[in-house]
């Protein structure tokens, strides 16, 4: 009997045999690699081919029911050798693997990869030369006798000039500069414990460019598993690698197993079933038969395993090599750093885990799917999402866990704590913070172990967020991601959390959204709403923040230093009970509290804020942690002051009040870098930027009055605070009233929003075409030199310092309402704040307490805003976009009139009266008349177009200034506008980045918003010469459109794009070549008929022109940005 079995599994094993060679004909190795003929008949004729019989560890089986099948009812469990390549042949009850026939070891594979010079020689001997980072820089080294030479793999280069993730300057948050698809560093740090190194590949920090993190296969552990969705289900070269790095804790072999599931395509069972490993580091092979060596350990080398849709152990020789199979054993040092990378193969692969096991720990216990990860960290870190997670609010991430003293400049020097934030293709980086205890604006803490991260999130929905934490020296101004080292047990964090949408009132900021200045348009307006922003602000004092209930702040002594120490006392009554304060059961803060809630009940909605006046007039607000007069000592900083600046601008957010963040005076421009942008300045920037740049109305002033500084570093500040806030807020820059030229020298500038116009003495000068001397006039001049030089601006006026500059207890004067407040705004400007004065001359901007000194100027202030705010877009819903200068439209020259010159009809007189009007249609108007002095709106006389006719008079104090509004709309009541059922077709439509759909269209890739730029684009990274599409659903009136698309040329590339209604393609337009990268391009299709219902779309390509060749020596690529469409009515 013994014999017989004997006889039929030497019969099984031939007929296994004979199964193997067909199974190597007809599938090349599960790869569909090409089938070297001579060199498998050779393996069975020239050379006795051999076969390994073993038992099967547990690894190798699975199912009993599928191994019987083969093999008969006395089969064990030996499910997946099949799967894996192996024949299985069971009896005797033991399951042994005939492996495949045991081939000549292959010739040194010269395509491997060389990393340093001694790596090189070991590889391919004492002639190589040195390959240094050929393999960093995902090229393919031939080492030998000749110098290196390297050999692209044809892998993805990954985007503009770099990184996968869209943004810029490199790295993986990013790269317009640098970094490819196939040369990831950024690395999850994980240790050796108990003899184990195990990994949850979903936790890693790399890009996961074609893997996407999944959870629809059960089985897995952690949260989840990575699924490869590039290449081909049967093969493909490497592609999205990702990085993970650990430590040996002790001299010895390790064995790798990785827990991984496949899927069955087309009834193959031996397809979407691998993938590409490698591990970097100082390490030696294992001698033995079947081992792999140090060139296939080091390179990239296909893994496979796994069961249909099924996680399972693979281990042993699973390394497939040229259709060799070697054991993936290494022999690792004790206390050496090793990388390993996991790149994807064949689609539909899945990952879950990876387990380095140490030889004296046993298969069992390495597979033992209760164990946690070992990441290398010696105490648990935690980070924790907290607020009110809504839409445009505050979230809070802190991590806690690593301590840290802000007197030490290490802590805010070496230290870089950045998150971003994603969802679905949007990613926001966002920097953080150090906030020592994190309660330090009641405890007054200055060490602890919190780092923070505040996020406004600009979608509600489910949001991801992954902390890096890396240290080095001046990390914190360094822009590659992956300068320094990880540290251990923050870097990489993740998490989710909901956000739902805003319940905040519509006084409070956070209900309109991000505030944004969108290029080509002449205000700034909200995310949210598509509200314009009126400013109507508060200029002084401008040390508001000189105020003695925020800590470490005290008056200075210098000869510059002017003013008081704050105490708003007489405005403490204004503070209510839920209202915020600090430092604890003191109750700090009730004066400067109460004073935001002052102005917030009058309607000023912006505060011009000196954030460093060391050395300056007020000598007392600062961010640091000492008051030096000099460059010293300004690389710490005053954690507890900070957080409670940061309750006084939440409070002014909810109060309606934009926050106008002037970062220098003209006393201080040289204090930092003298006036350049060294680290003490990035330093600044950066805390500014983290800790406030989450407010939705912010707004970012390079400085007052600046003369010292170069226009070349005014710009470079510009650049480094656009390419540093996640929200892209506005910059704009003050001078001092005879140095208005200043501002040419920034036309045109990409990251620059405007002027902050200052003036002495208010000029009383209605001119429209006078470029100084009339705030009227030169509004207009600089918008339209602006756009002319391709970069439209946003407008405002800061200060009137001279005569006419208000006085306590003083009428406002009709000059300063009329040539000041009103001429700002009528002129196509976007508003004005104000600068306080009284005989003592300048220093009492410094010095007033009580803001009620002014109170009919806040009134009146209050009151432009509530026109432009409640009046025309609540009530009325009117575009201000859509208004042009249209003085033309009136017979009086004491007018100034703002159109879209059909419907609606804005007139200042400025000295009152009446005037006539010629009405363009012959639809019904309605005549408003609104009081500037007292904010009442009065319904005047009805109109019949077509013809010239008086508007009518004011309903009193006919002989002072007026504003009447002239509509065909009705206006509606609690912000609902009504619309004359004669109305023509509404002029103009702008359509923004979020007017669009951009979830993905059958056919096309996904696009995603570059927040950054303000655009949308495509993936280069990911999707190279491929279309994305967005769309938008029309709902304007039926006509006839001139559609005009604003894209931005990239040096890398010519994007297309396509106009397409409904299906058909009715234009299209090529970028043009430039040398510079984001230059506005704008294209206009003419004789576009829209119907409500209509389906725009837009279709764009990710392209390269070969010109811009990256440091692998692959082209980058342009991903297709594009800004907005205006529809204007023909």
């Amino acid at each position: 009997m013994k014999q017989h079995q004997h006889l039929l599994g030497k019969a099984r094993g031939f007929i296994s045999l004979l199964c193997l060679a067909f199974s190597f004909f007809a599938n090349a190795n599960t790869s569909n690699d090409s089938i070297d003929l001579n060199r498998l008949l050779n393996s069975f004729s020239a050379q006795p081919a051999t076969f390994q019989v073993a038992a099967v560890t547990s690894d190798e089986c699975n199912l009993t029911s599928e191994c019987k099948s083969i093999y008969g009812n006395s089969a064990y469990d030996c499910v997946n050798s099949r799967s894996s390549q192996s024949y299985c042949m069971c009896e005797d009850g033991v399951c042994a693997d005939i492996q495949s026939p045991v081939l000549p070891e292959p010739e040194p594979d010269y395509g491997d990869e060389c990393d340093t010079t001694a790596q090189c020689k070991i590889i391919h001997g004492s002639t190589a030369n040195d390959c240094v980072n050929s393999r960093s820089e995902q090229s393919y080294c031939q080492c030998g006798t000749e110098a290196c030479r390297d050999i692209n793999d044809g892998g993805d280069n990954g985007g503009d000039n770099g990184g996968d993730n869209g943004g810029d300057n490199g790295g993986d948050n990013g790269g317009d500069n640098g970094g490819d698809n196939n040369a990831p560093e950024v690395t999850t740090q994980y240790q050796e414990l108990n003899g184990l190194i195990i990994i949850e590949a979903e936790n890693t920090l790399s890009d996961l460019g074609e893997w996407q993190r999944k959870s629809d296969v059960s089985g897995y552990t952690g949260n989840g598993y990575l699924e490869f969705n590039g290449n081909s289900y049967i093969s493909g070269p490497v592609n999205s690698p990702l990085v993970y790095s650990f430590t040996a804790a002790q001299t010895g072999t390790y064995h790798l197993h990785m827990y991984v599931a496949r899927e069955t395509i087309d009834n193959r069972s031996d397809v979407a079933n691998d993938g590409y490993v490698r591990l970097d580091g100082n390490y030696q092979s294992i001698d033995g038969d079947g081992n792999a060596t140090k060139a296939i350990l080091s390179s990239d080398t296909k893994f496979y395993g796994g069961a249909d849709k099924k996680f399972v152990w693979a281990s042993g020789k699973r390394l497939d090599k040229n259709h060799a199979k070697h054991n993936a054993i290494y022999h690792l040092n004790a206390g050496e750093t090793y990388t390993f990378t996991l790149s994807g193969r064949s689609k539909f692969f899945k990952v879950d885990r990876f387990v380095f096991r140490h030889t004296s720990v046993g298969t069992a216990e390495a597979q033992n799917l209760n164990l946690p990860e070992t990441l290398a960290t010696a105490t648990a870190k935690t980070c924790e999402i907290v607020g009110e997670n809504q839409q445009w609010h505050r979230v809070e991430l802190n991590c806690k866990g690593y301590f840290a003293d802000e007197s030490d400049t290490a802590t805010f020097t070496n230290h870089r704590f950045d998150v971003t934030f994603s969802q679905g293709n949007q990613r926001v980086v966002v920097p953080g913070h150090f906030a020592a205890s994190g309660d330090a604006a009641d405890s007054g803490a200055g060490q602890g172990d919190v780092w923070r991260a505040y996020f406004m999130p600009p979608n509600t929905g489910d949001w991801d967020y992954q902390v890096s934490f890396r240290k080095g020296t001046n990390i914190a101004v360094d822009n590659q991601a992956n300068s320094g080292q990880a540290i251990a047990g923050f870097d990489g964090n993740k998490g989710t959390f909901t956000v739902t949408a805003s319940t905040a009132d519509s006084q409070d900021l956070r209900s309109q959204g991000l505030l944004q200045h969108i290029d080509g348009e002449r205000y700034q307006r909200f995310a949210g709403s598509g509200n314009v922003f009126i400013e109507a602000g508060m200029g002084s004092p401008e040390n508001i923040f000189g105020y003695a209930d925020f800590d470490n702040t005290v008056k200075g002594s210098g000869g510059s230093c002017k003013g008081i120490l704050h105490q708003f006392a007489e405005h403490e009554s204004d503070w209510q009970v839920g209202d915020p304060s600090w430092s604890g059961a003191q109750q700090k803060g009730k004066g400067l509290i109460g004073l935001i809630n002052y102005l917030g009940s009058h309607q000023v909605n912006s505060a011009y804020i000196m954030l460093n006046t060391v050395k300056g007039d007020g000598c007392d607000a600062h961010p640091w942690l000492i008051y030096q007069e000099n460059g010293n000592n300004k690389r710490t900083f005053d954690v507890s002051k900070l957080d409670q600046w940061e309750r006084a601008f939440s409070h002014m957010t909810q109060q309606g009040i934009m926050l106008h963040m002037m970062t220098q005076e003209t006393e201080n421009e040289t204090l930092l870098n003298n006036a350049s942008l060294g680290l003490e300045r990035k330093l600044y920037y950066r805390e500014l930027i983290s800790r406030f740049a989450h407010h939705p109305a912010v707004q970012w002033n390079l400085g007052e009055e600046q003369d010292a500084t170069s226009i070349a570093a005014l710009k470079s500040y510009s650049d480094y605070i656009q390419n540093l806030d996640p929200y892209n807020h506005g910059i704009t820059l003050h001078t001092y009233p005879g140095q208005h030229d200043r501002y040419d020298d920034m036309l045109g500038h990409a990251s620059f929003g405007g002027p902050t116009i200052q003036y002495g003495s208010i000029p009383e000068n209605a001119s429209a075409t006078a470029t100084r001397n009339s705030v009227y006039g030169e509004t207009i001049s600089w918008l339209n030199k602006s756009a002319a030089a391709g970069k439209q601006w946003y407008v405002t006026y800061t200060e009137a310092s001279g005569s006419h500059a208000p006085k306590p207890y003083q009428d406002v004067s009709s000059r300063q309402r009329v040539y000041w407040m009103w001429a700002s705004v009528m002129s196509g400007g976007a508003g004005f704040s104000w600068y306080l004065k009284n005989d003592g001359g300048h220093a009492y901007d410094l010095a007033v307490e009580d803001l009620r000194e002014f109170d009919q100027l806040w009134q009146q202030t209050g009151h432009v805003h509530y026109f432009f705010k409640e009046v025309l877009q609540a009530q009325l819903g009117l575009n201000l976009q859509n208004l042009e200068v249209d003085n033309s439209a009136t017979s009086s020259n004491n007018n100034w009139v703002l159109s879209d010159k059909q419907n609606n009809y804005i007139i200042n007189l400025r000295k009152g009266g009446s005037t006539n009007i010629t009405l363009a249609n012959n639809n019904l108007y309605q005549v408003y008349w609104y009081n500037p002095r007292s904010g009442a709106l009065s319904k005047g006389l009805s109109l019949s177009g077509g013809t010239t006719l008086n508007i009518g008079n004011p309903p009193s104090e006919t002989i002072q200034d007026w504003v009447a509004l002239i509509t065909n709309r009705e206006l509606g009541e609690n912000g609902q506008g009504g619309d004359n059922p004669s109305q023509p077709p509404v002029s103009k439509i702008v359509l923004d980045i979020n007017s669009f759909d951009i979830s993905t269209v059958n056919g096309f890739v996904p696009a995603y918003k570059d927040i950054a730029r303000n655009a949308l684009a495509v993936n280069a990274g990911s999707y190279k010469d491929k279309y994305a599409a967005a769309r938008y659903t029309f709902n304007g009136d039926n006509a006839d459109y001139s559609i005009t698309i604003t894209t931005l040329t990239e040096n890398d590339g010519e994007s297309n794009y396509r106009l397409v209604v409904n299906g058909q393609q009715v234009g299209e337009y090529t970028n043009p070549k430039s040398a510079n990268n984001y230059q506005t391009s704008k294209h206009t299709w003419s004789d576009i008929s829209l119907t409500q219902g209509d389906v725009i779309q837009i279709e764009f390509n990710s392209t390269s022109n070969g010109e811009v060749i990256s440091s692998n020596g692959q082209a980058d690529y342009a991903r297709g940005r594009w800004r907005s469409l205006e529809l204007s009515a023909q």
